[in-house]
């Protein structure tokens, strides 16, 4: 049996990405200004993420060089982990700058095809 849709999602199956993004920032008072901080601070948390995802491994690698054998049993895939984690984050900061860069709700799978997959990423 197929999912009964609310009312409000039966509207917004009907909106194209932009008039969904247009309707969710404007029930929520949202101006230029604001979205303009919020895009700032997303670069922000984006940088510190992806700087995270690098350091992590290096800090793996000489956890290895320097830590008693049995350490890195649990230290170095800890590490590791936490790097896959921060990366994710990071692509999905980037996938929100897009989104208010470019005023449309799309899908990250789309927006990971998309050429301005790394420029938004790296930038």
């Amino acid at each position: 049996m197929a999912r009964q849709r609310a009312p409000g999602d039966q509207e917004s199956a009907r909106l194209t990405p932009e008039e969904r993004f247009e309707k969710h920032y404007g029930e929520g008072g949202w101006d230029e200004r604001r979205l303009a901080i919020q895009s700032g601070k997303i670069r922000i948390a984006k940088f510190i993420y992806l700087s995270l995802a690098v350091i992590l491994p290096a800090a793996a690698i000489w956890q290895l060089a320097v830590s008693p054998a049995w350490t890195i049993y649990i230290v170095a895939p800890a590490l590791l982990l936490g790097s896959q984690v921060f990366a994710v984050a990071a692509i999905k900061h980037a996938h929100w700058d897009y989104q208010i860069y470019n005023r449309s709700f799309i899908s990250i799978r789309e927006f990971m095809g998309r050429p301005e997959f790394w420029r938004f990423l790296f930038t």
